[in-house]
């Protein structure tokens, strides 16, 4: 599904953090990942083919914190919704 900046802005999430500076997003548009820039990441938002298990495998952890459901463009501020994604159905 393809969804705009403001439109994903306006949509509550449900975040996940990796204990680092990324965090997944699920949302009813899809999962996507955000790189904290408060944790020393970007600050984009990339599209997530994938569960929460194929989120943590990615990032090496047994599991991952959650931080709640929050309204994506307040919890994440200025974000940059970049059009590539990351596929874990594509995983040897």
């Amino acid at each position: 599904m393809i969804i705009s900046e403001d439109e994903l802005a306006e949509e509550i999430g449900d975040f996940t953090w990796n204990f680092g500076e990324e965090f997944l997003i699920e949302t009813r548009f899809g999962n996507f990942i955000w790189s904290d820039p408060d944790y020393q990441g970007t600050g984009e938002i990339h599209s997530f083919k994938g569960d929460v298990k194929a989120w943590c495998r990615k990032n090496n952890i047994p599991y991952g914190r959650s931080k709640g459901k929050h309204q994506i463009g307040r919890y994440c501020g200025d974000f940059k919704l970049v059009e590539d994604y990351f596929d874990t159905t594509k995983e040897k």
